[in-house]
């Protein structure tokens, strides 16, 4: 129900945030997105380069459907890439609470980034991972800009915010090569419980909740 996922989402289940709730599934619904290797296929394993939404399909109950049927129960309709995703079990360890602490936008867009960056890298026996910009702006879906200097600047109050947050410890530039750090937030907030996660995925079977 709209009141679970409000709760879910750590909001309380009122009318104004079912509301809230409801028009963003809308907003998805008529959002479409378009990879360009910045959206992840865990099922054929590789880096989706297409066009689709994340929600094909959204009803909610008591109101008609496209045939003029009153629908029953609220549903909705992942598009494939996300179906396959969610079918796989491919869980990315994001912290809600701790993004709302991040104001700027592209703050929030490195944070996501970084804690799959980070993840992989732990899994091959490193504590940093070193990141061309060019690759990481394009993968956030932001300006890729030609020099440095712009560079940095461009990437300056986020690379603050996670820092500031002891998500990171303060990344080194070499040239266009960043060399970003766990800090005790990504240690304790969200390697140890990624891993919590995957395995209760894990013993979930196909269920979806």
């Amino acid at each position: 129900s709209l009141s679970d996922l409000c709760r879910r989402g750590g909001f309380k289940g009122d009318g104004r945030h079912r509301a809230m709730i409801k028009r963003h599934i809308e907003i998805l619904v008529s959002t479409q997105c378009k990879s360009k290797g910045a959206f992840k296929d865990k099922n054929r394993n590789g880096l989706i380069l297409d066009t689709f939404r994340y929600i094909r399909q959204a009803a909610f109950a008591g109101e008609c459907d496209e045939n003029g049927n009153t629908v029953e129960r609220n549903f909705v309709v992942f598009d494939d890439p996300v179906r396959l995703n969610l079918e796989t079990k491919y869980i990315k360890q994001i912290d809600v609470a701790f993004m709302r602490r991040i104001g700027s936008s592209i703050g929030q867009l490195l944070y996501t980034k970084l804690s799959h960056l980070l993840h992989e890298a732990q899994k091959q026996g490193y504590d940093y991972v070193d990141v061309e910009y060019p690759w990481l702006a394009e993968r956030m879906g932001i300006k890729v800009y030609g020099q440095v200097w712009e560079a940095k600047k461009q990437l300056k109050q986020a690379i603050s915010e996670l820092v500031r947050e002891h998500y990171i410890k303060e990344p080194k530039w070499n040239g266009w090569t960043l060399r970003f750090q766990g800090n005790v937030r990504h240690e304790f907030g969200e390697r140890l419980p990624r891993q919590e996660r995957k395995t209760a995925a894990r013993k979930a079977g196909n269920q979806l909740n």
